[in-house]
């Protein structure tokens, strides 16, 4: 009789010659361990002196998901002299033995949420992974000592039995001949309340509230939202039979508003995390975004005029179209300012007009729950017109128009559903920005695809700057039920600018091993598909 694991060993170490990549680092798919992977990654670091602070090293999160241990408080302690070209930060993390569920984590320091995650879902043997994110628009934040708080929300039981030892570190570039200085925010209000028990819970579509003073000679002003739904809300985007929308619609929104008035909506990116539908799906390559949930940003300029009057200002954050469902979601998020520089006297403004409903229009054709195929259409739109005028300075005018559609169809388990999101800001002074976003899920069988396109452009001094990302990720489930048996997945991550950035980052997967891991400045995706 043939030994399984021997069988096992052998097919990822064929899939490895085959793919052109040595086997030597073929894992035993039972027993581990499991080093985890994903596409993402951080663009045009300089080559230039590098510096680093650790902030904690493998630090133990044991029961920290419910209070009953702590999770890391201290304080980041500034050492790496500026200015600086850029800066990354970097999460690690280790499930040494035992297993584990998918976990929700955040990062904060002073106050400001810097990540937000979730965790892999580990075996019996080691399970490591690392996020690495630019975040160089927190300098201001960075630049002085912080509190910090950084939390993996475990829970150990007879069933999950692993620990999560974390590390955080920040590593600062220098500038360089090739490395300016930064443009950074001048300073980021963190949106988080309540941060000593992490990003606040909320369900039935209340708002996260914060009140806020924003810097008297505010002149830009952007929103970041975080936010991940869970229990039920995890599948916001089935309008299959069983699914939840009891009292809300099949789609969901994450918004910003600012008194009261709504100000910058998006769809919700469909993440799975990596126990969702079962974790074969997702080792060792995750879902898109599942790793780093990373934020929704709007531009708030429009209301900048009626918020430099020294007075404490409300900003709430909420997740549209939920209602009556067993779920909830985590939201935070900051604000990220840009001041006058040559006077610090008040920016006078005013908002113009704030068009837009307070939910999205929402369809379903079929009756849920009674049918085998359901089709939901959504639709928003939102315009917001402001002006503001620095003191000694000319009026400017801003209109901010955002758009979003969602078309899913579901067939009994199969699904395929497609969302678009565009937001595009014009200045009189000549100044541009648009941003357009395209997900998509397919799942037909034991198959997923899930794809997230963004493309960017910014107009400033009549020079213009575009960005282009592409990541799409393909992954068959199990036919064996054993755990990782068969699996396979390919994920491609293609990052390009028009000023010559070009970043190519394939990878491909299975039996919970990597057989395929290269960077290359090609942009041309492999023809590797489950």
């Amino acid at each position: 009789m043939l030994n399984p694991r021997r069988v096992l060993l052998a097919a990822a170490a064929s899939l490895a010659l085959l793919s052109g990549t040595s086997s030597a680092g073929v894992t035993d798919p039972l027993n581990g361990p499991y080093p985890q992977v994903h596409g993402e990654m951080v663009t045009g670091i300089p080559a230039t002196r590098a510096c680093t602070v650790t902030v904690v090293k493998d630090f133990r999160f044991h029961n920290t998901a419910y209070g009953s241990d702590a999770p890391f408080t201290g304080d980041y302690v500034p050492s790496c002299s500026g200015p600086w070209a850029k800066v990354v930060m970097t999460m690690s993390a280790t499930v040494r033995t035992g297993t584990q569920f998918d976990r929700i984590g955040d990062v904060l320091v002073g106050g400001v949420t810097l990540l937000h995650l979730t965790t892999p879902e580990g075996e019996s043997g080691e399970t490591d992974w690392s996020i690495q994110r630019d975040v160089t628009d927190y300098a201001s934040v960075l630049s002085s000592r912080q509190p910090t708080y950084f939390i993996i929300g475990n829970q150990t039981d007879g069933t999950y039995t692993g620990d999560f030892y974390g590390t955080l570190s920040f590593t600062f570039y220098a500038t360089g001949a090739r490395a300016p200085a930064a443009v950074a925010p001048d300073a980021v209000l963190g949106l988080s309340p309540g941060v000593d028990k992490g990003l606040p819970t909320r369900s039935g579509g209340k708002p996260l509230t914060s009140s806020v003073t924003v810097p008297r000679n505010t002149t830009a002003l952007t929103g970041e939202v975080f936010a991940s739904g869970h229990g039920a809300e995890e599948e916001d985007w089935w309008n299959a039979p069983f699914a939840c929308a009891s009292g809300g619609i099949p789609y969901r929104e994450v918004s910003i508003s600012v008194d009261g008035r709504l100000a910058g909506i998006a769809p919700v990116y469909p993440t799975l995390y990596t126990g969702g539908y079962g974790p074969d799906f997702w080792r060792p390559i995750p879902s898109p975004r599942a790793l780093d949930l990373r934020p929704y940003r709007f531009d708030l300029t429009p209301f900048v005029g009626e918020l430099t009057d020294d007075a404490s200002h409300r900003i709430d954050i909420a997740v549209l179209g939920q209602g009556g469902c067993d779920g909830y979601w985590f939201l935070g998020g900051n604000l990220l300012v840009t001041t006058n520089h040559q006077d610090e006297g008040r920016t006078q403004g005013a908002l113009v007009s704030s068009t837009g409903a307070a939910q999205p229009d929402s369809t379903t054709l079929g009756v849920q729950g009674d049918s085998l195929s359901d089709r939901t259409t959504s639709a928003h739109r939102l315009v917001t017109e402001g002006w503001l005028r620095p003191p000694g300075g000319s009026r400017t005018d801003v209109t901010v128009v955002q758009d979003m559609t969602n078309d899913a169809v579901d067939a009994a388990l199969d699904v395929r559903a497609t969302w678009t999101w565009t937001s595009s800001t014009t200045r009189s002074d000549g100044g541009r920005s648009s941003q357009s976003s395209a997900y998509s899920l397919l799942r037909t069988g034991p198959t997923w695809t899930l794809t997230d396109d963004q493309d960017t452009s910014t107009t400033s001094a009549g020079s213009t700057v575009t960005s282009s990302l592409r990541d799409t990720m393909s992954t068959g489930g199990p036919v064996v039920g054993i755990t990782g048996v068969l699996g396979a997945s390919h994920e491609s991550w293609v990052f390009s600018t028009s000023t010559g950035t070009c970043v190519d980052h394939e990878l491909a997967a299975a039996v919970q091993n990597t057989v395929y891991d290269k960077v290359s400045d090609s942009c041309t995706a492999l023809p590797l598909r489950v």
